[in-house]
């Protein structure tokens, strides 16, 4: 009689069911068997989730046990899913938000990068880019240009690139290389300021963001002197005011390198990885 509050504890002994909790455990322990480092670590995770879940264009999951248990979800539960297989290896993360989208920033031997694992999931392939990872380790100012309304966050500033995918592994060069060519013999006709344009480039905004970052860090040399080189990656805007994702410019600064009178080698053998072999740190 009356009226009261009631709850049932039922508890499913399935194997063909297992709960969120037990696929983290499982999950997380076949990463630990895999990787290593912590990139490693959050590199494997990212793959995992976007091979083993597909966007949940009905907005009806939006939890980790979307994404987890039902392989679908939405940007909530991507995020939410790679929150908790992160924190489980012991990889601190954030949640970041813009543009009416959720993505992570995730903590990597002690620096903090942006990953957008529902965009790493574009349910497609690219033969020209791994699509998979495009958004992984992204530094904020990257970031801004892929959610305009990102701004970096108190406590979560990314700005590192030494952990970006395409930089770490040097996959970058496909991109850089050209440039750095062009680059050269901008230098060797004298030039301090110039710029290069960037046209018809599917992901422009990221691919050659991170160009400008690794011509930054390479070595260039000038009539047998080193010289130092600014780039910076400016997309094109289209007339409703959005990023133009394909097209844009990477404006260049030379300066003399006062500081030391050693000979320089030749701009076009730096390294075009981003790792810093041509004189660059890659961070």
């Amino acid at each position: 009689t009356g009226y009261g509050v009631y709850s049932i504890n039922l508890q499913i002994q399935d194997s063909n069911y297992p709960s969120v909790e037990e696929i983290v455990d499982r999950v997380a322990g076949e990463c630990l068997a895999n990787c290593s480092t912590d990139y490693d670590k959050a590199l494997w995770l990212n793959d995992w989730l976007v091979e083993n879940c597909v966007y949940d264009s009905s907005g009806k999951y939006c939890s980790a046990e979307g994404a987890l248990a039902r392989g679908t979800g939405t940007c909530e539960a991507y995020h939410r899913a790679y929150v908790m297989l992160l924190n489980k290896v012991n990889i601190p993360t954030g949640r970041m938000t813009g543009n009416g989208h959720v993505w992570t920033a995730v903590k990597i031997e002690g620096k903090w990068y942006q990953v957008d694992t529902t965009w790493n999931d574009a349910g497609y392939e690219d033969p020209n880019v791994d699509l998979q990872r495009l958004y992984f380790g992204l530094n904020d100012t990257i970031t801004s240009m892929v959610h305009s309304e990102h701004k970096p966050v108190p406590g979560y500033e990314s700005n590192s690139l030494e952990n970006n995918y395409f930089i770490k592994t040097g996959k970058i060069a496909k991109w850089a290389e050209p440039q750095i060519q062009a680059v050269q013999k901008h230098i060797d006709a004298g030039e301090t300021s110039f710029s290069l344009e960037i046209k018809n480039t599917y992901y422009a905004d990221v691919l050659y963001s991170l160009v400008a970052h690794v011509l930054t860090n390479t070595s260039w040399s000038a009539n047998g002197h080193k010289v130092d080189l600014k780039a910076e990656y400016r997309p094109n805007y289209l007339d409703n005011g959005n990023i133009d994702e394909q097209n844009g410019t990477i404006l260049c600064q030379v300066q003399d390198n006062a500081d030391t009178g050693e000979n320089g080698s030749n701009g076009g053998n730096g390294s075009s990885d981003g790792s810093g072999n041509g004189g660059g740190n890659g961070s």
